[in-house]
């Protein structure tokens, strides 16, 4: 049976209070949030081939980066942070997979 992949806070109850955003191709940079954000969860939920991931704390790709992960496999990632100045996004790779971005405006954990 194939569930999706739920955002749970450090408590591990289903967070709701949050926004979700979804990739499936490469993207040469996407600013997922221009003001302070709080990170939740990643899902990758098809592994891509040579597929990355870079975030930034900034409102582009020179801002400061927090996360560098590669996404060549299904798995799931509590992440507990805040970029405190907005979050931009960088997804590179051969062969594309997909992955989901759940962060908040507000600290929930």
């Amino acid at each position: 049976m194939n569930r999706p992949m739920l955002p749970y806070d450090q408590n591990g109850n289903v967070f709701e209070g949050g926004e979700m955003i979804q990739f499936s191709d490469n993207n040469a940079g996407v600013a997922i949030s221009t003001t302070p954000t709080f990170l939740h969860t990643i899902n990758v939920t098809k592994a891509g081939t040579s597929w990355n991931l870079k975030l930034y704390d900034g409102l582009d790709a020179s801002g400061t980066l927090v996360l560098d992960l590669d996404c060549n496999a299904i798995a799931s990632f509590q992440i507990y942070g805040e970029c405190k100045t907005a979050l931009y996004a960088v997804i590179s790779g051969t062969t594309p997979g997909a992955l989901t971005i759940v962060f908040s405006d507000q600290e929930t954990y």
